[in-house]
């Protein structure tokens, strides 16, 4: 019985997923230039804070 109540609930909130609607896609907000890792003396440190 309890295996039956959680398998509908799981289908219940599967469809209260998001639209496929492109407009609803997030939009990139900084652009990010990647380099290869070397090894040398630290010029500048910075902090940053925020969330990924």
């Amino acid at each position: 019985m309890k295996a039956a109540l959680a398998l509908t609930l799981a289908m219940l909130l599967a469809a209260c997923g998001s639209s496929e609607d492109a407009a609803d896609e997030a939009k990139p907000v900084a652009l990010v230039a990647l380099a290869p890792a070397q090894q040398g003396a630290v010029d500048e440190t910075l902090t940053v804070y925020g969330a990924v």
